[in-house]
């Protein structure tokens, strides 16, 4: 088996997992065959310092002599949101027509919330979320 020469190896492997990315697909690696039964298995990273929502190509793992180099395929990619804003949509008790933004949120899930966030470094902008129905 040989390489394929005619494909730009790094262009085809970011466009596969921007295309990922896009269809909300977290866990994903892509095996590049670098030849002689050796592979090299990329993934991404989604949060970075100042790089929010933005994918960084990742090499995480290798595979040749028949294994992988580190035991974990998948690389878990919610631990730190480097204080990137998650945006958290509620629904309030009265009728809103429109998405406006929330200045303070207050009980259990305001609180569950602030502790995730200091925890796993993000922060939050709340909006309400429209509902015809209420």
């Amino acid at each position: 088996m040989q390489p394929a020469k005619s494909l730009n190896r790094r262009n085809e492997i970011k466009k596969i997992l921007e295309k990922s990315f896009e269809l909300n697909m977290v866990d994903i690696i892509v095996a590049a065959y670098v030849g002689k039964q050796k592979f090299k298995i990329y993934s991404y990273e989604i949060f970075q310092p100042r790089k929010c929502a933005e994918i960084s190509i990742k090499r995480v793992n290798s595979f040749e002599n028949g294994k992988f180099q580190h035991p974990q395929l998948f690389p878990y990619k919610f631990t730190n949101f480097h204080n990137c804003p998650l945006t958290i949509y509620i629904q309030p008790g009265s009728t809103t027509t429109d998405c406006s933004k929330v200045d303070y949120f207050t009980g259990l899930e305001a609180n569950i919330m602030r502790m995730m966030g200091e925890k796993l470094n993000f922060s939050v902008s709340l909006y309400y979320w429209p509902s015809k129905n209420m």
